[in-house]
């Protein structure tokens, strides 16, 4: 099973455990400690480690040589074209 799969059981899980009319559960309290299932939702997801992408710019280099700015650049774009990205965590 792929993490994506692991993590769409778990929000299914959350779902039907929140959802009156599902009838799978008498125990409303909390599968992650949220308050609604939005926040139980998210503190699921958090706990598994699901990051946001964000758009920003790559810092420039500064305090070094123009060779090795460039040298620096060079790797950057090499990483952002590999897929690399900058992230956030879900909670803070």
């Amino acid at each position: 099973m792929t993490k994506q799969e692991e993590i769409r059981e778990g929000i299914d899980r959350i779902i039907q455990h929140w959802n009156p009319c599902a009838s799978t559960s008498t125990d409303w309290t909390p599968l992650h400690g949220g308050l609604t299932v939005g926040q139980d939702l998210v503190n699921y997801l958090h706990s598994q480690g699901v990051v946001i992408k964000v758009d920003r710019e790559l810092p420039e280099p500064v305090g070094v040589e123009i060779l090795v700015g460039a040298i620096i650049h060079a790797t950057q774009q090499d990483m952002l074209k590999a897929g690399y990205v900058a992230v956030e965590p879900l909670v803070r």
